[in-house]
């Protein structure tokens, strides 16, 4: 969907040099779903040594690539290039931390629960996902990308400071 919408969202944030850019970050979305029952079952055992670790390594990994690309000329595809290759190491380590694996069996019985429970799931998870996103999705298209990334830049930092403090409360 992504894919196929990228024009409509550059001509949306009047951008059209960001065509390429979205194509390629919506794999992400494609990779990131191979994290998540993994992410899921150290959470529910209260195991989160592997997923702070994973979080760390990937983290530090994104930003060599990032800075060593920016630095080398690569402008935006450096950011690209190293939010993918997060991505792509979250995907191996944490199935390789982890022994959970997809068996191809089917129980049709709990198709209907599962629907029904997941309806909501991904509901909740949109309307999060627009309120996250909301300001980020007007300050684009009325003031055009390069402000928008000074303001998600702005907005990372507060909230990275707000994180370190709230989250070993939360």
């Amino acid at each position: 969907l992504i894919f196929m919408s990228a024009p409509a969202l550059a001509l949306y944030f009047k951008s059209p040099e960001s065509l390429s850019v979205i194509r390629v970050l919506g794999l992400q979305i494609l990779l990131l779903s191979f994290t998540t029952v993994q992410e899921t079952l150290f959470s529910k055992e209260l195991n989160f040594r592997p997923l702070f670790n994973i979080r760390v390594v990937t983290a530090i990994l994104s930003g060599i690539i990032s800075i060593t690309l920016a630095l080398r000329g690569f402008n935006v595809w450096a950011l690209v290039a190293g939010t993918l290759s997060g991505s792509v190491l979250s995907v191996i380590l944490l199935w390789y931390l982890s022994s959970w694996r997809p068996s191809f069996r089917v129980e049709w019985s709990l198709a209907p629960t599962l629907f029904r429970y997941g309806s909501w799931v991904l509901m909740l998870s949109v309307m999060g996902w627009f309120i996250h996103w909301f300001d980020s999705i007007l300050v684009g298209r009325y003031f055009g990308v390069f402000d928008l990334g000074i303001y998600r830049t702005g907005a990372t930092v507060s909230m990275t400071i707000f994180s370190l403090v709230m989250m070993p409360i939360a």
